[in-house]
């Protein structure tokens, strides 16, 4: 014959079920404040990226608006010159004087009906550096091609933006160095071949030394030094763009820079 007292098997039992009851409460605290931060984190992280697309559209958009003021005096003082020559009816000077504004102002808007990207966005973008070229008498061409096949669905748009838009404010930079604006050029080249990607940045510059070529993608490193660089810098361009699985190249010739760009698209 066996003799059991329940009441020390119901105690037991209540005590392991307490255990268990706290055990679970201790982890589904701690899970829940994991998850508190994670998501606070991610929003941390997105109002950064999202305040740094902002940045570089706000200085797009404040470059489009000083074009438009200094288009604006210029146009002032195009039309005061144009109504001298015709008030002291010298009509063939007037001609002659109008005929390189006409075709200056269809070379601009022929860059911009050659812009077909079906990203919005960079399409903007690009539009908003072509004006800002004119306030630094640059002279920047772009060719984009097969831009109609190019789905982000691995992508993001505002990444696409800040690799490209710090890639041609670099070469702007580079550029502005040059003291005959006849030699300032830029060259923006896109196109999506083989479910690739591809950007290339040309600009023409000043030497660039071995020594400063070997340190182009080192953290932190600008040849900027005690001026307001609002770039991100090739470094953490890089960065991005091996996020991606792409890669970047930098190629320096006696005159101009190129820099290349091929990332791969995930169709999956």
């Amino acid at each position: 014959m066996i003799a059991t007292d329940y009441s020390i098997i119901k105690s037991t039992l209540e005590k392991q079920f307490r255990d268990v009851i706290f055990f679970i409460s201790i982890v589904t605290l701690l899970v829940l404040i994991v998850i508190f931060l994670l998501l606070i984190f991610t929003r941390k992280k997105n109002e950064g990226v999202v305040r740094s697309v902002q940045d570089v559209y706000l200085d797009s958009i404040n470059s489009v608006v000083q074009s438009i003021k200094e288009q604006r005096h210029d146009i002032i003082n195009h039309i005061t010159t144009i109504s001298w020559m015709l008030s002291l009816k010298k009509y063939e000077s007037a001609q002659d004087y109008i005929k390189p504004l006409i075709q200056d102002a269809k070379m601009m808007g022929n860059k911009i009906n050659l812009i077909e990207i079906n990203v919005p966005a960079l399409s903007a973008i690009v539009q908003a550096k072509l004006a800002q070229s004119e306030v630094h008498s640059i002279d920047m061409q772009v060719d984009f091609k097969n831009m109609e096949n190019l789905q982000l669905t691995t992508i993001k748009t505002t990444d696409l933006v800040r690799i490209l838009s710090n890639l041609i404010d670099n070469a702007f930079e580079a550029a502005i160095e040059l003291p005959n604006v006849v030699e300032r050029k830029v060259y923006v080249e896109g196109t999506v071949q083989s479910s690739h990607l591809l950007f290339k940045v040309q600009n023409s510059c000043e030497s660039i030394s071995p020594s400063i070529q070997a340190r182009l993608f080192e953290p932190g490193f600008s040849t900027k030094n005690g001026k307001n660089n609002k770039g991100l810098g090739l470094h953490i361009i890089k960065q991005l763009i091996e996020n991606y699985k792409g890669t970047i190249d930098f190629t320096v010739q006696e005159s101009y820079v190129v820099v290349s760009i091929d990332i791969p698209l995930n169709e999956k």
